[in-house]
């Protein structure tokens, strides 16, 4: 047969030249179920023609050479497939039924009919085993399930059909079913078989454990053929032999891989009663949950429960997939009317406002902004004096950039201030009134931020610190004062204002106080001059303008006086007292005004006060964006340096034991890196130094150099100097001399002695006298000035005795750094007798040990063990984690350095501390941090240790104080050994980016992460551009402008310039406030034209956002250039002049 048909014997035919004689149509029976006869012998092709003059045209267009080359390309292909359709066409045959109509056989070419008979035949079509692919016409399929032959009713059952049989039911009598949401769920029903890792015993182990390479296959058999077993067991993993008597191998028992195995049908089913009892528990604890509510309906706490417990349900809890767009929606559809039937059955119970705040949340996932702002304003008309709703107005409002305007967010502010006024004002309780002072002091905070641009910012802090710091004695001794005495309290202060007098921070202050001493008279400063004046270059108008425009912006921010001379056309210039004083109010309480100055402090962007309470607002997303006012220079140095340029780096002043098997840039820079701080103020790390232990703030001048910080340093100085000398009661003079060693060590020590002379029974400030001394280089004049501040204690009343404690920490301390571990351990036995030096117990040196009598031990530990308690008892609760501190370091030295015996005192106290309900309190950070400072101090001074103690209790640091970054970088720099990122990204996503726990600390800690913890030469952009994705779409990311900047620089430096645009846009539209962001377009994103540019700036003044420099002017200046190009004339060049874009696109 194939001589015969063979291609040199058989000629190809013209099928275009047939002209079949015309017969008469006969009858022909041809069922729809049929199909014809796979022989070619003696079968006969019927080909369906749905559209004769196409095929008729294509049969023309195609010449005789191609369709012989089409015909010998395809015919392989087009067989195979036709043998599948023959195939399924053969199985599950139904009984047939005679159509209505039967075909004609006409000529195929050219006749109008629908069928056509071919009698003779293509015996090419037994050469190559299929027809032509050109002689099929276009088809599509059509019934979605149905059978022919069967009624319209019967369909094919996909979920329930197999490769077994198909089943058919009726709709009528078929069950209910639903489909699938995604696209693997039919695999999953079907019981897919799942694959694990074969096990080995521990004979392969340790045979593995010999080899001298990593095999990429494990080698059981070559074990055994090696140790002379005389056999392999390869055998036992492969199935029988193609040429067994057992037949033909079947798909079966093994897979592939050998190293891999099926999971047993008990492992299997194990698995899969593991999945669906996650389901089960799921489903089982909301009835639990469905049952409370409705047998307590008024019980909030159980609503709150069962609406978040609804992300439990769904898929993307199991790790199986993530949720899509609809099922989101879905979810928040099903929160949201959970929300509104618990608002229905609580009534106005005091845990309405937290139904209320969960509502307007899930419903901003789903409603439009118009619904959205109709539903905020119907809640706010129904709920006034809700402050946690009108927070969260606060950020619905500032966000929204397509209803974004300035005045408008600042009416907001001030509204919302009124009612948080009015709220205190009517407080019934002192922990009410305490609770919503703080709300308060953060809308203050927030609103002074929002508004830093603008003058008025910096002016009201200037009232608000006279207010409160600065009052007239009669003012002071009011105390908490009503509605009528607020007012009165304003008006005086209006009269100080408008008298132009030098106000806080300014030369020649002297406050508000004595200005009233005086009877309202004071000296009036010399009129001030803008000298600035702003030049733009009309062949580079952009570039010059931004430049100006931050001239004059770092010249505006101290507000001016009427006497002063300003510009004429700028009214904002100026700020009059009725410009603030719908942001002033009146702080009766000490604690309040304590929180008062931290905000103060974060406005200038510096560390919060010793002994503070830890504010939610030092990881707010609207307070915490450092990285917009610090310069280019440092802010690319600690964020995007990479490893090649670390080689200039301070190293500590003793050989690091640890030895790091990939060493990155954490590992050879220290856990000091992070510059983007968040832990508790104590003595330590205000005089910190990033080498021996964590420091608080970097040296102002490099972080601002040139003026460029928030506000004039200067000025900044003036002010803390103020407070520090005037409110003693505040204790502000550690701080004070603090800032001064840091950003002007040459004179701190005048600093320190003017301080010691107006408070000379300060003993923490001694203490930062001592370590200033100490940092200095001075060590034996620090001795001193512990030595004579301790004996000099002893004369002090009982509560200031207790914070010579302080003074003994420090000491010990100190030495410990600098590796004098006997001086150090002779100064604790010292602390139960009072002396600096022990008379009876002297250290053997000779030994090189810390030894000493049994008795002193047992007197020490009884004294630390018993201050630790009385503290605690009568409140001082700070001087108790110094106690905790000697007696951890006191068994440390006296167990030779093991560090499971300091960590156990720790453990000890901190189970005191959460009986005593400190728990997660600041003083247990406190704690944590002193124990993390000594973990941090063993392991680069010992020779042995052991990382996995490191690793679990930073780890349990981390679980108590996610927010903290100095456990997340000790954390961090302990792996930096392993390279074991997956621990590192555990704890973080587990942890410190926890669903409705994430702050803006942990995502910008991640991403840095990212960037340094990479060994050799760099990192992975792909997956740093992932964390900063996930963190954009964070509720705490979207709208935190210093991280979209983070982000657009990022993609800069990639070169990916488009990436970066496309990112700045998004920021735009998330944080509309932030004219700094903005200015991203005109310094860093090379590619926007002249036209990008100006719709840019002309957006920042449709957002009345504050503008000092106009520049209509110049935009008119182009145009008519541009016009006069058009006509002839010479051309101005571009508005901005534009570097050479170097960069490639890596898509």
């Amino acid at each position: 047969m194939e001589e015969e048909i063979s291609e040199e014997n058989v000629a190809v035919p013209r099928f275009a030249s047939f002209r079949p004689k015309q017969k008469a149509p006969r009858e022909q029976s041809i069922g729809w179920g049929t199909t014809p006869d796979n022989g070619h012998d003696q079968g006969s092709h019927r080909r369906l023609k749905l559209n004769p003059s196409e095929e008729s045209s294509r049969h023309q267009r195609r010449g005789k050479t191609s369709h012989h080359e089409h015909q010998e390309r395809h015919r392989h292909h087009h067989h195979r497939r036709q043998h599948r359709s023959r195939s399924r066409g053969r199985t599950g045959t139904v009984p047939a039924k005679k159509p209505a109509i039967d075909p004609e056989i006409v000529a195929w070419d050219d006749s109008p009919e629908i069928y056509h008979i071919d009698t003779k035949g293509d015996p090419k079509n037994l050469a190559y085993g299929a027809i032509h692919q050109y002689s099929l016409p276009t088809y599509h399929r059509a019934g979605a399930g149905n059978v022919i032959g069967l009624d319209r009713e019967s369909k094919i059952v996909r979920e329930l059909s197999s490769e077994k049989g198909i089943v058919i039911q009726s709709r009528f009598n078929g069950t209910a079913r639903s489909r699938e949401k995604y696209a693997f769920s039919r695999n999953e029903r079907k019981g897919t078989k799942k694959l694990r890792i074969k096990s080995f015993d521990r004979e392969d182990a340790a045979f593995e454990a010999t080899l001298g390479f990593i095999p990429l296959r494990l080698a059981r058999g070559m074990k055994r053929e090696r140790m002379g077993t005389g056999h392999s067991s390869s055998g036992e993993n492969d199935d029988h032999h193609y040429r067994s008597i057992e037949g033909k191998a079947k798909a079966g028992s093994h897979p592939e891989d050998r190293d891999l195995e099926f999971a047993s049908e008990s492992s299997a089913s194990d698995y899969e009663r593991i999945e669906s009892s996650w389901d089960e528990t799921a489903r089982q604890r909301n009835i639990e949950l469905s049952q409370r509510v409705e047998a307590d309906p008024t019980n909030v706490d159980a609503w709150l429960e069962l609406v978040n417990h609804q992300d439990n349900l769904t898929g993307a809890r199991q790790g199986r997939r993530n949720l899509t767009s609809a099922e989101r929606l879905s979810t928040a559809d099903v929160k949201l009317s959970m929300y509104e039937k618990a608002l229905n059955k609580v009534g106005n119970s005091r845990g309405r406002e937290r139904l209320l705040v969960g509502l307007m949340e899930e419903g901003g996932k789903i409603w439009d902004f118009k619904k959205l702002s109709s539903k905020w304003q119907t809640m706010l008309q129904e709920n006034p004096g809700f402050i946690g709703l009108w927070t969260k107005y606060l950020d619905f409002r500032q966000t929204k950039s397509i209803a974004f305007r300035y005045e408008d967010i600042r009416k907001v502010y001030v509204e919302c201030i009124g009612v948080l006024r009015a709220a205190i004002l009517n407080a019934t309780s002192s922990q009410l009134r305490g609770e919503l002072e703080d709300i308060l002091i953060y809308v203050l905070l927030r609103g002074t931020l929002f508004m830093r641009e603008a003058e008025n910012a910096i002016a009201t802090w200037q009232a608000l610190l006279e207010l409160h710091f600065f009052a007239p004695t009669e003012f002071v001794a009011m105390g908490t004062i009503d509605k009528k005495g607020e007012a009165v309290l304003l008006s005086s202060l209006e009269r100080f204002w408008e008298s132009e007098v030098p106000r806080i921070g300014e030369d020649g202050a002297e406050g508000w106080d004595v200005f009233a001493a005086n009877g309202e008279v004071g000296n009036v400063p010399e009129p001030r001059t803008d000298t600035l004046e702003a030049k733009i270059d009309p062949h580079r108008v952009f570039e010059t303008w931004i430049t100006a425009e931050r001239l004059q912006a770092l010249q505006s921010r101290d507000p001016a006086r009427t006497i002063d001379e300003v510009e004429e056309d700028d009214p904002y210039r100026v700020i009059l007292f009725s410009d603030i004083k719908d942001f002033l109010t009146h702080f009766g309480s000490k604690q309040a005004r304590w929180s008062l100055l931290n905000a103060f402090m974060m406005f200038c962007r510096l560390p919060p006060l010793p002994r503070s309470s830890n504010q939610s607002w030092w990881t707010d997303s609207f307070v915490r964006n450092d990285g917009l006012e610090q310069s280019d220079a440092y802010h690319n140095w600690y964020f995007f340096d990479g490893p090649k340029s670390v080689s200039k780096e301070t190293l500590p002043p003793w050989p690091i034991s640890m030895e790091f098997e990939h060493p990155n840039l954490v590992a050879r820079k220290g856990p000091f890196a992070f510059k983007l701080r968040n832990f508790p103020s104590s003595a330590e790390t205000l005089f910190g130094d990033d080498l021996r232990w964590f420091a608080l703030q970097d040296r102002w001048l490099e972080v601002y150099p040139g003026g460029v910080g928030p506000v004039k340093i200067d000025w900044l100085r003036r002010v803390l100097k103020s407070l520090a000398s005037r409110s003693l009661e505040y204790n502000l003079a550690e701080y004070y001399l603090a800032f001064e060693w840091r950003n002007f060590p040459e004179g701190a020590k005048k600093v320190a002695k003017s301080l010691l002379k107006k408070d000379r029974t300060n003993l923490h400030l001694y203490n930062s006298y001592a370590l200033l001394e100490w940092r200095s280089g001075n060590i034996s004049t620090a001795v001193n000035v512990f030595v004579a501040t301790i004996e000099m204690s002893k004369t002090l009343d009982e509560a200031k005795q207790r914070n010579s404690i302080l003074l003994w920490k420090t000491w010990v301390w100190e030495l410990l750094q600098v590796g004098d571990l006997l001086e150090a351990w002779q100064k604790l036995l010292c602390i139960s007798e009072g002396k600096a030096t022990a008379m009876d117990q002297q250290p053997d040196r000779e030994g090189n040990s810390c030894n000493a009598s049994t008795a002193a031990v047992l007197r020490a530990r009884r004294y630390l063990d018993d201050g630790r308690d009385s503290s605690l008892a009568l409140g001082y609760n700070d001087e108790a984690v110094h106690f905790v501190e000697c007696s951890a370091i006191l068994e440390y030295l006296f167990h030779s350095r093991d560090a499971d015996a300091a960590t156990a005192a720790f453990r000890k106290a901190s189970e005191i501390f959460d009986k005593r309900g400190l728990g997660g309190s600041t003083v247990q950070e406190l704690l944590h941090q002193g124990k993390a400072r000594l973990l941090h101090l063993h392991a680069t001074m010992s020779r042995s240790f052991k990382p996995s103690t490191l690793r679990d209790e930073f780890a349990q640091s981390i679980r108590a104080f996610p927010r903290n970054t100095i456990f997340l970088s000790l954390f961090l720099w302990n792996e930096a050994r392993s390279r074991i990122d997956d621990r590192v990204r555990s704890i973080m996503t587990d942890v410190v980016l926890k669903e409705r726990q994430d702050t803006i600390i942990g995502w910008i800690f991640s991403i840095w992460t990212e960037l340094k913890s990479a060994p050799g030469a760099g990192y992975n952009a792909n997956t740093v551009r992932a964390t900063f994705e996930r963190a954009v779409s964070s509720g705490s990311g979207k709208c935190n402008p210093s991280l979209w900047k983070l982000f657009v620089e990022f993609e800069c430096q990639q070169g990916g310039i488009d990436k970066a645009k496309a990112v700045f846009y998004r920021g735009l539209k998330g944080c509309p406030w932030s004219k700094v962001f903005a200015f991203l377009a005109f310094k860093q994103l090379r590619n926007m034209g002249f036209d990008e540019l100006r719709n840019i700036y002309r957006v920042l003044g449709e957002k009345e956002l504050r503008i000092h420099v106009d520049l209509e002017d110049n935009f008119d200046a182009v145009e008519e250039g541009e016009q006069g190009a058009m006509r002839g004339a010479q051309p101005l060049s571009l508005p901005m002049k534009l570097p050479n874009d170097t960069s490639t696109d890596e898509d």
